[in-house]
């Protein structure tokens, strides 16, 4: 169960999300974006069934979907929930545009050591990683993806996460580099 819900009250729908036997449970607004995927499936809660008798307009987190949580964890099915959502709200910019040969992606962010984090994940670059490639973030390129941190001064990695990564060894990538949280990076097979 997640709430960040500034919206509460309005007309956004309380949803369940299933994904790969993993149930998500909080409102429609964008906070489950990183696991809707095609296979994911969506539910409404809005089978008063499952809830109080009197549900406060500010407090959905203990009048909606707190009990939805609990039943769900008990092992109650979602479907009865409510319909199907075929629509769910997504955040923006959140995944890479991708082509035939190419990926452009962003930074999503830096970790405290001052590594560059992307929003390309292993999934993305598969297609790439047995072929020669062409990897660029602000005024650096790199043609392989390395291993480890110590590999060169400034590298290029799948990190932790799994996702593309960028460090700067003993230091900062983020100030060697000048690279902002937003930032271009993009890949490209070369011929």
């Amino acid at each position: 169960m997640a709430i960040v819900d500034p919206s509460v009250g309005s007309s956004r729908r309380p949803i369940i999300v299933v994904r790969e036997n993993h149930l998500f449970v909080g409102p429609d607004n964008g906070i489950f974006s990183l696991v809707m995927d095609e296979t994911a499936k969506i539910y409404t809660i809005d089978n008063q069934a499952f809830m109080p008798r009197r549900i406060s307009a500010t407090f959905h987190g203990r009048d909606v979907f707190a009990p939805a949580a609990a039943q769900l964890s008990s092992g109650a099915h979602p479907s009865p929930f409510g319909q199907r959502v075929d629509d769910p709200i997504r955040l923006p910019d959140l995944f890479p545009e991708t082509g035939e040969g190419w990926i452009r992606g962003k930074v999503a962010r830096f970790d405290r050591f001052g590594n560059a984090i992307t929003n390309i994940c292993l999934t993305h670059l598969e297609g790439f990683l047995k072929k020669a490639l062409k990897i660029e973030i602000g005024g650096v390129s790199f043609d392989t993806i390395y291993e480890s941190y110590y590999e060169n001064e400034m590298t290029c990695l799948i990190g932790s996460s799994g996702y593309l990564e960028f460090g700067y060894f003993n230091g900062s990538f983020k100030d060697a580099s000048g690279v902002a949280k937003g930032d271009e990076v993009r890949v490209r097979q070369i011929s």
